[in-house]
């Protein structure tokens, strides 16, 4: 048999320029394909939104107790986020409406853009994420003018496909230590997502968590779960994001292991 060796030579060179030449873009450049799937807001802020309602201070006079103690254990953790670490999660959440470029050279799909914080000031964000294997590695780098520049407040991991992940959440530039973790999950099938946010800052807090799940459906299609190392207690709220009823659970609060449920109105009732 004969094997015309120069034919498979230009054949082979032929293919090669082919997979080049489709994998740049116009300009020549190489290109990574399309972006991965970003982890979603509620990775790092879910929506508390909830929490905020029920009118005045006047107003809740008439609320009574279940509704008014849940409001307050879950306000107390959201606001970590939304005080101590604003400045990491509303970066990554305007992150989310950004346009993203691919560099070649890095191997590194980036998101770079500014932020303004209200009272904390501007911000200079740079997002990257790098493809390896399964998994999406995830850094997001803040700079401040004539104070601090990149430093890497959040990085985590997601699967390439966007229904999983962790974050880790650093105290500020002047502690770079973790402040706050986070594992994450969502389903678009099953219109299912949680997250769980632990403590990792050492303090009395250490290592207490508060864990959000949404749902499409259900009774309750809203929860949240509490747990205080400190107090030595787990606190579990349900409730319906449109009918607006719910339902805690304390030990430690209530001294029994029953929920106590609130109407549409926020008004205490029998379960």
């Amino acid at each position: 048999m004969n094997i015309d060796f120069k034919r498979i030579s230009i054949l082979s060179l032929l293919l090669a320029g082919l997979v080049l030449f489709n994998a740049c873009n116009e300009d020549g450049e190489m290109d990574g394909g399309d972006p991965p799937a970003m982890p979603p807001a509620s990775s790092m802020s879910p929506d508390f939104n909830y929490f905020d309602e029920g009118g005045d201070e006047s107003g809740r006079v008439d609320v009574v107790n279940s509704w008014v103690y849940a409001a307050t254990n879950v306000t107390v953790y959201s606001a970590i986020l939304g005080s101590t670490l604003i400045v990491p999660v509303t970066a990554y959440k305007v992150a989310l409406t950004q346009d993203v470029t691919f560099d070649a050279d890095l191997g590194l799909w980036i998101w770079a853009y500014d932020v303004n914080v209200g009272a904390h000031g501007e911000f200079a964000v740079k997002l990257t994420a790098e493809i390896q294997g399964p998994d999406v590695i995830w850094t997001g780098s803040i700079s401040k003018a004539g104070v601090f520049e990149d430093f890497v407040w959040f990085e985590g991991t997601s699967a390439i496909n966007g229904e999983s992940g962790s974050w880790t959440l650093y105290e500020s530039f002047a502690n770079p230590t973790p402040w706050l973790s986070a594992e994450w999950e969502k389903s678009d099938v099953d219109g299912k997502a949680n997250v769980t946010f632990t403590v990792e800052k050492e303090g009395n807090s250490l290592n207490s968590s508060i864990s959000y799940t949404a749902s499409a459906t259900g009774d309750f299609n809203r929860s949240v779960v509490i747990v205080d190392t400190h107090a030595d207690n787990t606190i579990t709220v349900d409730w319906h994001s449109v009918e607006k009823n719910g339902r805690v659970k304390s030990a430690a609060h209530f001294q029994d292991d029953a929920f106590h449920c609130w109407d549409s109105q926020l008004h205490d009732v029998d379960c």
